[in-house]
């Protein structure tokens, strides 16, 4: 077997391997590289890709921004994940747009996103979206359906945050047709700051007949401008670890997640500030 064919054959192989289950769509694959350095235990954090892994995030933003993301599956070139993402700041809430593709020629998944998160408080933060989501598979076309997701952040104090998202509560189905659903995700989280340097994270997230996973990630900001990042999440069993550099108007995060059996999946996010307030 020539290795272009034999390549071709194990991109198969490991698309069928992560989508045999039918819920199990990368359509709420967590965003950003922060998150991944943290197991994506992220569903308290505030930063732009808060439009996917918790809208209420966007309440707490004090700029107006844009980012990219790209993640590389495994090292394989025809699992690639991307997405951008922008936020304006209003003062009648924040609004956001996003756009999410993975796969290849022969299989991908695209979701489009309209975002709102509003702060009533330094505390409290509420946020939804509006999505379009679209599956295609050469041989047998393109579906396409709406969901909606949502979720709070309530700062209980300086030192400890909740968090609670779900995503497509109403049970949405990808084909109307069709007798399976897309996946009903709900995540609660904590945030603990023991120190104005450290971010200790939890966070449980139970999709539809999928076990329940558990995320733990802690953050240490080394100075103002460079973080580093570590985390373990379960089912399955994944060590992730990254690093974060801010500047005046510009954060770059990299993270790498490490499967047991698939190896190593890289990723990197890049986001632009505008506006900067002190």
């Amino acid at each position: 077997m020539k290795p272009k064919t034999l390549k071709t054959y194990l991109v198969l192989i490991i698309t069928f391997c992560l989508k045999i289950n039918a819920k199990a769509t990368d359509f709420e694959r967590p965003l950003g590289a922060r998150s991944w350095g943290l197991a994506n235990a992220s569903v308290t954090l505030e930063d732009i890709w808060s439009i996917q892994n918790n809208q209420a995030g966007l309440g707490f933003l004090k700029q107006s921004q844009v980012a990219t993301y790209g993640e590389n599956r495994f090292r394989l070139s025809n699992l690639n994940y991307g997405a951008v993402a922008g936020v304006v700041k209003t003062k009648y809430g924040n609004f956001a747009l996003s756009l999410n593709y993975f796969g290849y020629s022969g299989y991908s998944e695209q979701k489009f996103g309209f975002g709102y998160g509003r702060a009533f408080s330094d505390k409290f933060a509420v946020g939804f979206r509006m999505n379009y989501q679209i599956l295609s598979i050469k041989a047998y076309g393109s579906n396409g359906t709406p969901s909606i997701d949502g979720g709070v952040i309530y700062k209980i104090s300086k030192s400890f945050i909740t968090g609670f998202h779900i995503c497509n509560p109403i049970m949405q189905k990808l084909d109307k047709n069709s007798v399976e659903y897309l996946p009903t995700i709900a995540k609660i989280g904590f945030q603990y700051l023991p120190s104005e340097k450290v971010s200790i994270l939890t966070e449980v997230q139970k999709q539809t007949d999928i076990n329940a996973q558990l995320k733990v990630g802690i953050e240490y900001r080394m100075q103002a401008k460079l973080a580093l990042r570590a985390g373990l999440s379960s089912n399955p069993l994944l060590n992730t670890f990254g690093i974060g550099y801010n500047s005046k108007n510009m954060r770059l995060d990299i993270a790498a997640n490490v499967h047991p059996q698939l190896g190593i999946s890289p990723h990197a996010s890049l986001t632009f500030l505008f506006n900067k307030k002190n």
